[in-house]
């Protein structure tokens, strides 16, 4: 992110998420579809006219990041992410932890926190089942709580900030196989049997079986011991001398695979780390590997600090998103010095950067401008706008048509807003335009559908493959764990071919006896109630049914079925 922008870029991003949610405040102007008139004439909130208003915050008001393990390299970043936001809102961060993985030990520190009465604590569990009752306790006093990095999933905590392992294995694959030719044998040192190492090998793998086939996965354990790692990587490197690449998959792969590597004596093996740890990088610098894999620290400390406060001023802890994955980044020689461990303090912002003029406009741009689902969306950057002084406006295409969407786009970069976010009706066709907006100084993120190709600085949107899976938890035990299921959705699509995925893998790991009776929609309410109506009848013994899209919400009634249409 070029510093020019941060500000602009923080408060767009701000409007499309850590504030921009739903439920407080009154919504003000509905957007209304674009009529091939005036792109700034759909709908607008300016400063204090139908946002959520203005947020109360004193230094007086205090927020705690708690962690196990406290010291080390990685909760600095985190802290310093925290420490950035709270001066932004005029609060104070403050940090504890355990020194160790004790669980009883960390669990007491949550509950001296708890003790002082802060306005919100952001933790990191050490262990996933052992802090519900200390959250949920806390939450039932009155203080906000989120996790971050490791989750309390069965307490009630607003929301979960941590790394999407299986899109970071994804990511890792999409850089370093290339470096290997796209063939030849990789291997992936990581800890068998631990789950964030499991889904960054399961993200790899379906990454070269979607675009390298050629490639053949060697698998070496760690086992979470540096000393096992390196003499684990040293055999397989010994058993295979025509090793292409490895991929640390974790901190501990990241420490012992290149000293493997390096003592091998084979030449020409690249190398892809993970984490950013100071030997890591020392190593990327002096090009002994060819890159790490950074997580989202920053951001977690960051967002964890925008959520909490945001609940503290009103926002319902339902409307905060209950998962946000921070993302990582491919560490090279030519960025490395970006990734070292700061001794300089973060929170050297203060309010008044935070907050703009009324004259200030900021753009939401979407297609299909007249339905409910955008309405929504738009009263979440509108509640932002409020708090954050500055002027939301809407705008879009009232159809599908992609052309007709670009040129709205222009329209609205043609009036030098500071910001815009955009839900794309194509992948690829916003690129140019896009990219021509942040030439210009103007901040732009995407929401809901992505341009992945352009330079828009972050993307905000359901993860479909957890949306089914949550879908397929809740209602398969309605059927009993068995049965069959039908699942109306559209062939092809990305998104609910996704949800497709994740009720699938939910059932073969939770209910083996259900049977699933797929249906396709066809994108089109008609189609999609006669292709539900046929397949009721030659299935009566039809246990229950998810509905993952617009179109196959829509349309009458089928066996009991039925609802209003909506946004994909």
């Amino acid at each position: 992110m070029k510093r020019r922008n941060i500000m602009a870029v923080l408060l767009a991003a701000v409007m499309t998420a850590g504030l921009g949610l739903t439920g407080c405040g009154s919504g003000g102007g509905a957007p209304a579809g674009n009529t091939g008139g005036d792109a700034a004439q759909e709908g607008t909130t300016a400063a204090g006219g139908g946002g959520a208003g203005a947020a109360v915050s004193s230094p007086g008001d205090e927020y705690y990041m708690i962690s196990f393990l406290s010291g080390i390299d990685y909760w600095k970043t985190c802290y310093r992410g925290m420490e950035d936001a709270a001066s932004l809102l005029g609060v104070t961060a403050k940090y504890t932890g355990q020194t160790d993985s004790d669980v009883a030990g960390q669990v007491a520190v949550l509950e001296q926190v708890i003790a002082m009465k802060p306005k919100g604590i952001t933790i990191t569990c050490v262990n996933s089942t052992a802090f519900q009752d200390t959250i949920d306790s806390a939450i039932e006093q009155g203080i906000s709580v989120v996790c971050f990095d490791s989750d309390s999933p069965t307490s009630a905590r607003s929301s979960y900030l941590s790394t999407g392992n299986e899109d970071a294995g994804k990511a890792a694959a999409e850089y370093l196989v290339p470096l290997c030719g796209n063939k030849g044998k990789i291997a992936v040192l990581y800890t068998v049997g631990q789950e964030n190492t499991e889904s960054r090998l399961k993200g790899f793998q379906a990454w070269c079986e979607a675009n390298a086939p050629g490639v053949e996965l060697v698998l070496v354990n760690d086992a979470g011991d540096t000393t096992t790692a390196t003499d684990n990587m040293a055999a397989a490197l010994q058993a295979n001398p025509d090793m292409a690449g490895v991929f640390c998959a974790d901190g501990t792969a990241g420490g012992a695979g290149p000293v493997a590597v390096e003592e091998s004596g084979l030449e020409e093996i690249r190398v892809l780390a993970f984490d950013v740890d100071k030997t890591v990088l020392d190593k990327v610098k002096d090009g002994s590997i060819d890159g790490t894999v950074a997580q989202g620290q920053y951001n977690m400390g960051y967002w964890s600090m925008m959520m909490l406060y945001a609940e503290a001023n009103g926002v319902a802890a339902a409307d905060l998103p209950g998962y946000v994955d921070t993302g990582v980044t491919i560490v090279t020689k030519d960025t490395v010095d970006q990734y070292y461990v700061q001794d300089s303090k973060g929170g050297q912002f203060t309010p008044d950067q935070f907050k703009g003029e009324a004259s200030d406009e900021y753009y939401m741009v979407s297609f299909r401008s007249g339905i409910d689902y955008w309405k929504t969306c738009f009263r979440g950057m509108e509640n932002a706008s409020g708090f954050l002084g500055v002027t939301a406006k809407y705008t879009g295409q009232t159809d599908s048509d992609v052309a007709g969407q670009v040129a709205v786009l222009e329209q609205v970069i043609a009036m030098k807003p500071k910001g815009i976010t955009i839900t794309c009706v194509n992948s690829t066709a916003f690129q140019d335009t896009i990219d021509s907006a942040i030439e210009q100084g103007i901040s732009v993120v995407c929401f809901d559908s992505d341009s992945p190709t352009s330079q828009r600085s972050t993307y905000l949107s359901t993860g479909n493959e957890d949306a089914g899976k949550a879908a397929a938890e809740y209602l398969v035990p309605l059927c009993g764990n068995k049965g069959k299921i039908a699942v109306l959705y559209t062939v092809g699509q990305e998104n609910t071919e996704s949800r497709l995925k994740g009720f699938q893998a939910w059932c073969e790991a939770n209910a083996p006896e259900v049977e699933l009776v797929l249906v396709n929609d066809a994108g089109d309410t008609t189609t999609a109630t006669d292709n539900m109506a046929a397949a009721l009848q030659a299935n009566p013994a039809i246990a229950g049914g998810v509905l993952p899209g617009g179109a196959a919400r829509g349309g009458r009634t089928v066996g009991g079925w039925g609802g209003g249409g909506g946004r994909n």
